[in-house]
């Protein structure tokens, strides 16, 4: 077990033989999402982090509730409720 594993440090180990294909895997996952969504959360992720964690939770909170009105918030919740997963055009300008 990787000593950062128990602290919830890291998401997810793996041996080093499969460190390539696990991060292609995760990068297809990634891409799946709305690129207005994931910057938007990287945004928020980093305006909070030296917040306290009161003060966290309350931005955090504050900024999931108002991404909720994005167009691509919507179209990707209907479509994951549709089909039980999202539409890899969400969020892609040349739709």
């Amino acid at each position: 077990m990787c000593p950062a594993e128990p602290d919830g440090l890291v998401n997810k180990v793996v041996p080093a033989e499969r460190l390539d294909a696990e991060t292609k895997d995760l990068a297809g996952k990634l891409a799946e999402f709305s690129r207005l969504i994931l910057s938007m959360g990287k945004r928020a992720f980093y305006s909070q982090i030296n917040l306290s964690d009161n003060q966290a939770y309350a931005y955090g909170s504050e900024m999931m509730v108002s991404k909720l009105a994005a167009q691509d918030a919507g179209e990707g919740m209907n479509a994951f409720l549709k089909n039980g997963s999202l539409n890899g055009n969400i969020g892609d300008p040349e739709r």
